[in-house]
């Protein structure tokens, strides 16, 4: 706390220092101006007096504060005595001895009190009846002139008798005047203190209360970002009446309508609950129990359509009044995706049945129908027996493509990548798609020239493509026409700028069109979502564009879809484009004449029958066959045989080592022994290096006889070349 200005002891302190500067100011032309009259005897006795008094003036201002107060006003008040008593001295009773005395009462009386007011005076009249009995004496001396009257003691005993009257007189009254002042300045001290604390108390109270209202603002500032930040739909209402009171801007958008609108609504009034006696039974809850958490109803909103709704309540009084704060949620998406979770956990579960089973099946498939080729070949065999057989392989042979659709629904085929002509693909193609479209739907195409090479799973393309016909198909129901076309694109950055569905680089396009419906906004924004259809119940999966783009985007490629309401819809399917030769892999003629006599052979094959089946074939051919039912006992057999293989044929997956282990052994004893793995479905475990190897060859399972054969020779072959 500041001190207050109204203080007594600062103004002395002050007068004296203003009177001190004043002197040593003064002092100094005074100084020079009796040393002008030097010729003077009474400015001459007063020089060492003048230089005295001001150079111990500006000594005590130099110093300042370092001299205490009454210090500094004893020796302004000895100044004015030496004043007096050098008056006295040189002009006696006529200069301003008498006055100065005086003056010397009313500054002691106002700078030290009365009572160094009264010594003063009582110094001052000392000072005169000492300096008359000096004059009396002879000891002072005057000019003639005034010599007479100084000789004279009543005269100076009348001048001390006037100093001490009104010495007192002054001391009294400047005194009394200081004492006033004193007080009436200490109770102005007091009070101003008491002002100050006041105002400062006062200062504290509006700082908190400022404070507290800051506070305020800004905890209303965070519940009303909070409240219109929040995604959920957010409701104030008065209990009596339901009537909206206050909204948050997720409600605004979700329900519709502006803030006046709504303010003014009933809130069970803003959809239409399904059933409708809904909105009453939460509401008796909410009445009963006081809040009510994540209530599920049912409700159709005029902009949004049916919607699951999940609503949180809970009631509050504000002065006396009910009211409660209302929090909707649209779980209409989360039941959906629960219900694809659930769904797509099924097809995971029938995946993995489907696959499991396909193996097995597989392996059965590949002993019927080993068995019926061998059969089928025997030239004695009854013609109607024949007949029988052959349907009995055909059926086989459709058994073996039904296995081959759930190993790709398993999703246990790998990619198998190779350079492929777009053009020659859907020129081959084409005859299934009409046959699956049916003839309600016109097909045209229009094929690009040459070079559309990609490198790509032929299955999986033409996957691609039949999903996208099939898709168009659907989309007229009363027929309409599809049309294909192929071409190339180089795309650069400039072009990807303006068209964010685009990548640099140069890609081939595959485009499907239609001339049906189209597809509305709404739904446009979901069509590559997993199990997302327009379908009615039980006539789609969902699948079919998600397929299209996971294929797509694995083979590094992307998709666009163009649609115009009432017109079609076009789906661009862009594959990267090959631009370097890629060396083809070994390839066999199906069917041919082989000669597999000598040929010296290690068969590993984990299914006994199969191993069996494969022998009998090798045999018959004049081949030296050294089997083996696992990995293990392949290793074992062409270490303690190495020299003399000319084949390792190998099953992929075996007990106790893989057909990609004992590889590993082969080539670390013989690089160029061909190796010719089996599988029925799983090739993916065999690793780069095999991919990349040109001595290594695979054959799927169920193989026919011929193929096996060829596929065999083929290998020899390449062993010997």
């Amino acid at each position: 706390m500041n001190e207050p200005q109204y203080d007594v002891q600062r103004v002395r302190e002050r007068l004296v220092n203003y009177t001190l500067y004043t002197g040593a100011i003064v002092g100094l032309p005074i100084f020079l101006l009796t040393t002008a009259r030097a010729a003077d005897p009474f400015s001459v006795q007063r020089l060492p007096v003048d230089l005295a008094i001001m150079v111990s003036a500006w000594i005590i201002l130099l110093l300042g504060k370092r001299v205490p107060y009454r210090a500094r006003a004893a020796f302004l008040l000895g100044v004015v005595f030496l004043s007096a008593l050098n008056q006295i001295y040189t002009q006696g009773l006529y200069g301003f001895g008498p006055a100065a005395f005086l003056s010397l009462s009313a500054m002691a009386a106002g700078l030290l009190g009365m009572r160094m007011a009264f010594a003063m005076t009582a110094a001052g009249a000392a000072t005169m009846l000492l300096a008359g009995w000096a004059a009396t004496e002879g000891w002072l001396s005057y000019p003639a002139d005034m010599q007479q009257q100084h000789l004279s003691f009543n005269s100076w005993f009348q001048q001390a008798l006037g100093i001490v009257f009104y010495g007192a007189v002054i001391a009294i009254i400047l005194g009394s005047i200081h004492r006033t002042l004193a007080n009436s300045v200490a109770e102005l001290t007091r009070r101003s203190r008491m002002l100050e604390e006041s105002n400062l108390q006062l200062e504290r109270e509006i700082a908190e209360r400022l404070k507290a209202e800051e506070a305020l603002k800004l905890s209303e500032e965070k519940l009303s970002s909070a409240l219109h930040s929040s995604p959920d739909s957010i409701f104030v209402i008065a209990m009596d009446g339901l009537r909206i009171r206050e909204v948050n801007d997720a409600a605004l958008k979700q329900f519709g309508g502006d803030r006046s609108a709504v303010l003014e609504a009933v809130f069970p009034a803003l959809w239409e609950w399904e059933p409708a006696e809904e909105a009453a039974r939460f509401f008796h809850a909410l009445k009963e129990h006081g809040s009510v958490h994540s209530y599920e109803a049912q409700a159709r909103c005029d902009s949004l359509g049916r919607r699951m709704l999940s609503i949180s309540a809970e009631i509050y009084a504000v002065r006396e009044e009910k009211h409660a704060v209302i929090v909707v949620r649209d779980i209409t998406q989360r039941l959906e995706l629960e219900e694809r979770l659930r769904q797509s956990q099924k097809m995971q579960a029938v995946g993995q049945l489907a696959g499991g089973v396909a193996h097995d099946f597989n392996n059965l498939l590949q002993v019927i129908r080993g068995y019926l080729e061998i059969t089928l070949d025997e030239p004695s065999l009854d013609p109607v027996l024949r007949g029988n057989l052959q349907e009995v392989d055909r059926a086989a042979n459709s058994a073996t493509a039904l296995v081959r659709q759930l190993l790709t629904f398993s999703r246990r085929q790998q990619l198998q990548a190779m350079p492929l002509n777009v053009n020659t693909l859907l020129t081959h193609l084409l005859t299934l798609i009409r046959r699956t479209i049916g003839e309600h739907i016109e097909l045209s195409t229009v094929i690009a020239g040459n070079g559309l090479t990609i490198l790509a799973d032929q299955q999986q393309v033409e996957q691609v493509v039949i999903n996208l016909c099939v898709n168009a198909r659907d989309a007229m129901r009363e027929g309409g026409r599809i049309h294909i076309a192929t071409t190339s694109h180089e795309f650069d950055a400039a072009y990807c700028m303006t068209h964010p569905w685009a990548r640099e680089g140069a890609f081939v396009e595959i485009a499907v069109s239609d001339d049906g419906p189209g597809i509305p906004p709404e739904v446009l924004e979901h069509v590559f979502e997993p199990f997302f259809t327009t379908k009615p119940a039980g006539q789609g999966t969902g699948l079919g564009l998600a397929t299209v783009y996971a294929v797509v985007e694995r083979h590094h490629g992307f998709v666009h879809l163009d649609t115009v309401l009432g017109k079609g819809t076009t789906v661009q399917v862009f594959l990267p484009q090959v631009t370097i030769a890629i060396a083809p892999r070994l390839t066999f003629e199906a069917g041919a004449k082989v000669n597999l006599s000598g040929a010296t052979i290690l068969v590993a094959e984990d299914e006994s029958d199969i191993l069996k089946l494969m022998l009998h074939i090798l045999e018959s051919e004049g081949c030296k066959v050294t089997t083996a039912t696992n990995g293990k006992e392949a290793e074992l057999a062409f270490l303690s045989h190495a020299g003399s293989f000319d084949l390792a044929i190998l099953d992929v997956i075996m007990p106790k080592k893989s057909g990609a282990a004992v590889y590993q052994s082969i080539r670390e004893r013989k690089p160029r022994l061909p190796v010719l793995f089996c599988s029925g479905y799983d090739f993916g475990s065999l690793g780069e290096e095999i991919e990349n190897d040109p001595y290594a060859f695979r054959v799927s399972k169920p193989f026919t006889r011929n193929d096996f054969l060829a596929a065999t020779a083929a290998m020899l072959n390449l062993g010997r070349a």
